[in-house]
């Protein structure tokens, strides 16, 4: 559904991201991983049409990204950045209301069908009873549900997330993940989201991929991808790793600085 052949991105003068290649299967989840400045939100960037790409592909439904009108995109594909410091004077509702945008013409007005999917995204994010208050009233975590509310009105295919438990307290970062493995689960969405908390990533992926200076470095199961190698070569840390009881999925017990190596 949404794949990368030889991807090629810079940044300015720097190339960030240098001959990948990964392919998106249908109604999973990826969590990308890697040190500071590997390339994560650019690669998330990319996918969705935010940054140019140098050379290479990457494609939806095999056709280029770059072929797709913005509207038509938006109805498959909903990316939210890692942080919003604008619209915070805005309505919750109205907010939720933009995520229509792509679904109206020119000047259309929102009718029933978008009141009730709005609604439904509305109910879903758990802030039906918050939808008439502003966005600057809200906890970090009621923000954060309000703008993936926002993205579900847009009713995608793909969903793309850039650290979307950032400055979230434990609580709030548990019940986004929580969120996000539902809208999987019940609604099959695709989700590919940058984080750095490893134990989230192994805990609620079906995949994970690991960048290194603009590469791949692994790309697997948690099973296969979370181990003591990986996280000495790709993070230069020292990991004590224990199986998950629940899960039955690699969770990490303990972590200290080690010698990077290559």
């Amino acid at each position: 559904m949404l794949s990368a052949k030889q991807l090629r991105v810079r940044y300015k003068d720097k190339l960030i991201i240098s001959g990948l290649d990964i392919a998106f299967e249908t109604g999973k989840v990826y969590s990308i991983l890697g040190p500071n400045g590997c390339g994560k939100s650019t690669l998330l960037k990319a996918l969705a049409k935010q940054l140019s790409v140098h050379s290479g592909t990457i494609l939806l439904d095999n056709i280029d990204i770059q072929e797709w009108g913005p509207k038509p995109f938006a109805k498959i594909l909903a990316f939210l950045r890692q942080s919003y410091d604008q619209m915070i004077d805005v309505h919750v509702r109205d907010l939720v209301t933009y995520g229509r945008f792509p679904h109206k013409r020119f000047l259309q007005q929102v009718d029933k069908e978008d009141e009730q999917i709005i609604d439904w995204a509305l109910q879903l994010t758990n802030l039906t009873h918050l939808a008439k208050r502003k966005m600057s009233s809200l906890s970090g975590g009621e923000r954060q549900r309000a703008w993936i509310a926002m993205a579900l009105a847009q009713q995608p295919r793909i969903l793309l997330l850039d650290e979307p438990t950032t400055y979230l307290d434990i609580v709030h970062q548990l019940e986004i993940m929580e969120l996000i493995q539902q809208l999987n689960q019940q609604f099959h969405i695709t989700v590919i989201m940058v984080l750095h908390d490893l134990n989230h990533a192994s805990l609620y992926s079906d995949y994970v991929i690991v960048l290194k200076e603009g590469s791949i470095f692994r790309c697997g199961t948690p099973e296969q991808v979370m181990n003591e190698e990986t996280l000495k070569k790709a993070f230069g840390v020292d990991a004590k790793i224990e199986t998950d009881e629940e899960s039955n999925r690699p969770y990490i017990r303990s972590l200290k600085l080690g010698s990077r190596s290559s």
